[in-house]
């Protein structure tokens, strides 16, 4: 049979083609378990991603969800948490709780970029990685994913590229290339293209920093043209705080993001080296050696908690409700907030939240308002971070203060006893000879009240006479009795 058939048109839509990076901070710093005398701060650190699409297609209604890290091996077996802190999309001001991103729609050739922050209880730096996406309307087929790559960087830093590259979006500088020193080798731009990063032939600056004297001329002596890296001692010893950077050849002001300072290198393998440390990442248009004129900041006294009140020396048997908190110099008031604050019972999740009260008592004292949060029995922590929070000269903290309190809140019960006694009953030290209900506050294992309540019934006993004649024996209440007597 032969069948006419007619022309139809059909219109093919491109697909969108997906590049997932992830960028995954690979130092995190938090409190040194091996330092006892000391708390250190709990730094934010990040995880980062661009989504780059490649087809020709829009890519719509994209939403991605962060999790938080997993820890998969504790070989010392150190009690470790991690908290998602916030987030933000293509260069926003960070949402704190803010977990899941919506990209919405990728023109074809652009991208997404999301930054999620984290904070962990200890310092440590993640030495592997794995991820996995899944694209949700693929129906189970991995051939219909519109993601074709997924890959994912350890982070050193987030920089800023400016100049022509300059979009308002963080970049993402990562080590790629494991080496015993770790250095950065790779620089991942926003707009989805990516850089080799040289490390300098050398760096070295002209003094150190002095209260008469905070700028200091930095010396970087490039191997290439383009990016280079290098790290040297940090002119302020940190004891100063790094507020401009200026390339003397141009007059470029480099963005401190690109310029930073550190307190702890993190050596694969071995212990954590406390020294200060200042790294520089930069564009250079020649290899000739290039001049910056650094400016430092004088912090005369390091913003701190001095003391914290109220805290119990022994076990308590009721809830916590406040506890006082005396900074050593006056704060700017609104940099204090419950962000700055942890409370956790025998190692769980944080307890606070945003309904924390903190009352300002002064310029340097606060007063918290723990009890809605301190209802359970065990042992619990108090930290106060400084990090975020400045004095009146704008000067962050640095070392955290801690507080800790054993708790065992009272739980008291109720008990009933019902009983039969002749003529009387003991019961601890106390006799009845009445029948009636009699209450006794007694201490339960847990050394708090127990309510004994003893429902008591008493019988008496009764006496009489019987006289009795009788023939060779005589039989009562089943005893024989054969003399005469009084029995």
């Amino acid at each position: 049979m032969t069948y006419n058939l007619f022309p139809v048109d059909i219109t093919v839509h491109p697909s969108p083609d997906l590049y997932v990076n992830y960028f995954m901070q690979r130092d995190i710093l938090g409190d040194d378990p091996l330092t006892e005398t000391r708390i250190e701060p709990i730094v934010p650190a990040e995880l980062g991603v661009i989504i780059h699409n490649r087809g020709a297609g829009i890519a719509k209604n994209v939403i991605l969800e962060t999790a938080e890290p997993q820890i998969i091996d504790n070989d010392k077996g150190l009690a470790i948490n991690f908290a998602m802190y916030g987030a933000a999309f293509n260069g926003s001001e960070r949402q704190l709780g803010l977990m899941e991103i919506p990209f919405g729609n990728i023109e074809p050739n652009h991208t997404g970029v999301g930054e999620w922050w984290f904070t962990s209880t200890l310092l440590g730096h993640f030495i592997s990685y794995e991820a996995h996406v899944i694209h949700n309307n693929s129906f189970g087929n991995p051939d219909l994913s519109l993601v074709s790559s997924l890959a994912i960087h350890p982070l050193i830093h987030t920089v800023y590229a400016y100049g022509d590259l300059d979009d308002g979006i963080n970049d993402f500088l990562v080590d790629d290339e494991e080496d015993n020193r770790n250095y950065p080798d790779s620089l991942y731009f926003s707009d989805g293209g990516c850089t080799d990063v040289a490390t300098a032939d050398s760096i070295g600056f002209d003094h150190y920093v002095t209260p008469e004297d905070t700028i200091v001329v930095l010396t970087l002596d490039p191997s290439r043209i383009g990016w280079n890296y290098e790290q040297t001692w940090d002119p302020g010893r940190g004891q100063y705080k790094l507020i401009s950077c200026t390339r003397n050849s141009d007059q470029q002001v480099i963005p401190l993001s690109n310029v930073w300072q550190t307190f702890v290198t993190l050596p694969v393998g071995a212990d954590p080296v406390y020294e200060d440390k200042l790294h520089i990442v930069d564009t250079l248009s020649n290899d000739l050696p290039t001049t910056y004129t650094l400016v430092f900041s004088l912090q005369e006294i390091v913003l701190e908690v001095d003391t914290i009140l109220g805290v119990p020396d022994s076990i308590i048997t009721d809830p916590l409700s406040e506890v006082t908190v005396k900074f050593n110099k006056p704060i700017v008031d609104s940099t204090f907030n419950y962000l700055d604050i942890s409370l956790k019972c025998n190692n769980g999740e944080n307890l606070l939240n945003e309904n924390l009260n903190l009352e300002r008592l002064d310029s340097v004292t606060y007063k918290l308002h723990l009890g809605p949060y301190t209802g359970q029995s065990g042992y619990h922590v108090l930290n106060i971070q400084t990090l975020d929070i400045t004095d009146m000269y704008g000067f962050n903290g640095y070392y955290a203060k801690q507080a800790t309190w054993i708790q065992n809140i009272c739980q008291p019960n109720s008990v009933s006893i019902v009983d039969t006694a002749c003529d009387s009953y003991t019961w601890n030290d106390s006799t009845y000879t009445q029948s009636g209900d009699y209450t006794q506050t007694l201490t339960n294992a847990g050394g708090c009240d127990s309510v004994v309540t003893l429902h008591l019934t008493v019988n008496y006993s009764n006496t009489g006479d019987t006289t009795a004649v009788a023939c060779d024996s005589y039989g009562w209440y089943g005893n024989i009795y054969t003399t005469s007597g009084d029995y």
